[in-house]
């Protein structure tokens, strides 16, 4: 059976009363961690007409607009080729609370895709800034991941297609939830 890496995101501001979300997106493991899914990621490429850098919501939904391209649909694409995903939402009371806000939105969307993944052997990808530690190995718990790292998104293509589907939701672009390919 294919290996499946999950790649995860948060998307949103983090001032008080701002909505903040995190996309975990699975996909079956293609050649290395770090180009997993480059055919999903040159589509929206090619899509978006994008020169280089990494791929992030904000400038996503500029060049999308640019190209007549429907911002939602570049989320849609992203949402529909994942194995399995989950986005989670919640909203920023008092600044101190981001972490907290953002671990249990990790863990929330770990436990959501959790039933997808039916034994597969799982590593986790997340962004450097999303989540403590001890969240980090209760949500490979929960995936039953082998592995698990933070990493730079520039480097990982899966995190930065889940910046998108997270920016995207932050701005209700696209609502919260979960699914199975």
């Amino acid at each position: 059976m294919a290996g499946v890496v999950c790649f995860g995101d948060e998307g949103g501001g983090f001032r008080v009363c701002s909505r903040v979300c995190v996309a975990l997106l699975c996909f079956e493991k293609t050649g290395g961690v770090a180009g997993t899914p480059r055919s999903l990621y040159e589509a929206v490429v090619g899509l978006l007409g994008w020169r280089r850098g990494e791929l992030k919501w904000r400038s996503v939904k500029k060049a999308a607009r640019r190209r007549g391209v429907e911002p939602l649909s570049v989320a849609r694409l992203v949402l529909g080729s994942a194995l399995a995903y989950s986005i989670a939402a919640g909203h920023l009371g008092d600044s101190r609370e981001a972490q907290v806000l953002k671990d249990s939105l990790l863990l929330e969307a770990a436990e959501a895709v959790a039933g997808c993944l039916g034994g597969r052997r799982v590593t986790l990808i997340l962004d450097a800034h999303l989540a403590t530690s001890g969240a980090i190995r209760s949500a490979a718990r929960l995936l039953g991941a082998s592995y698990a790292r933070m990493v730079d998104s520039r480097r990982f293509l899966g995190v930065q297609l889940a910046d998108i589907v997270a920016g995207a939701c932050s701005e209700r672009v696209v609502e919260p939830g979960s699914g199975c390919g």
